[in-house]
């Protein structure tokens, strides 16, 4: 029976996670929203705001009419990009 560890991390050690998790998971070019804020470990209104401010790439797809909201795609690349800045800066402090 495999046991799980719970794991506390903090947003210094966030990007060498992510960086060390990447290679064991197959992953997509494009993230959904809720998919992307899990990765990283924020909220969903966080990564909106990252995405205002210009530090997240993402994309908008339309749903069918009858919907009125789209759905936010956000690119793979840019979150390690982001996160590989953030761990910069911590190290610059």
């Amino acid at each position: 029976m495999e046991t799980q560890q719970l794991i506390m991390i903090s947003h210094d050690n966030l990007a060498e996670l992510a960086e060390a998790l990447a290679p064991q998971v197959k992953q997509k070019e494009w993230l959904t929203e809720k998919e992307a804020a899990d990765y990283l470990g924020i909220k969903v209104q966080t990564l909106r705001n990252y995405c205002a401010d210009g530090l997240l790439e993402f994309s908008e797809v339309k749903r069918e009419a009858s919907q009125r909201a789209g759905v936010r795609m956000i690119n793979y690349k840019s979150m390690m990009k982001m996160l590989e800045k953030k761990k910069q800066k911590a190290y610059q402090l």
